[in-house]
């Protein structure tokens, strides 16, 4: 089977402009990818991966080139079998001023300000399965468990979500504890928490 390339250190987020930025000097494995290999036919091989489609073959490279074609190919399959396994959190953010954060989805749009000291004490072990999961792979990680956190602290939100506005101010969240975000992929299905104080202030939602 061909194989494709598992990197670590892709990307650093630096909190005091809020930009995300490619790493360098990560480091990588290889592992293997579940690709089906055809027999060889009157336009050439043939090599593809099932639930994605494959990249072209020899035989349909055409404008834009077959190479680029592949590349574009390639990155989608990077992304769809991207996974976060075997994570251990022990993290606080003590940034010195606000952090903006954008969103932007098919169904969520806006931006989340963290407020000074963003985070405290977040403690979570677990892990986020992707879309697509190469065969040699062992069982699919179930989501994030025992997750606590200090306090979460946010300067306010402004999003439209489905059509709906939402503005906040100050939002402040102390001592979650016990918590289970389980996922399916990498979509979130139910989360559990106990929480021990949550205020919001300034909510202002219109449709």
């Amino acid at each position: 089977m061909p194989s494709t390339t598992a990197l670590t250190g892709m990307g650093r987020w630096h909190l005091s402009s809020g930009e995300v930025t490619a790493a360098t000097g990560g480091t990588s494995s290889g592992c293997t990818a579940p690709w089906e290999t055809r027999p060889e036919g009157p336009g050439g091989p043939d090599i593809s991966k099932s639930a994605l489609g494959g990249p072209p073959s020899a035989s349909s490279a055409g404008p834009p080139s077959g190479a680029a074609r592949a590349g574009s190919w390639a990155a989608t399959f990077a992304e769809q079998t991207f996974e976060l396994s075997d994570i251990v959190a022990n993290l606080s953010v003590h940034n010195p001023n606000p952090v903006i954060i954008g969103i932007r989805s098919p169904s969520v749009s806006g931006s989340v300000t963290f407020d000074r000291n963003a985070m405290i004490g977040l403690n979570m072990t677990g892990g986020v399965a992707s879309p697509i999961r190469p065969s040699g792979r062992p069982g699919a990680p179930s989501g994030l468990h025992a997750v606590s956190l200090g306090e979460l602290n946010l300067a306010g939100v402004d999003l439209k979500v489905k059509g709906a506005s939402l503005r906040t101010g100050v939002i402040e969240v102390r001592g979650l504890r016990g918590g289970e975000l389980r996922l399916k992929a990498r979509t979130p299905e139910t989360l559990e928490a106990v929480i021990e104080r949550i205020s919001v202030h300034d909510i202002s939602v219109k449709f």
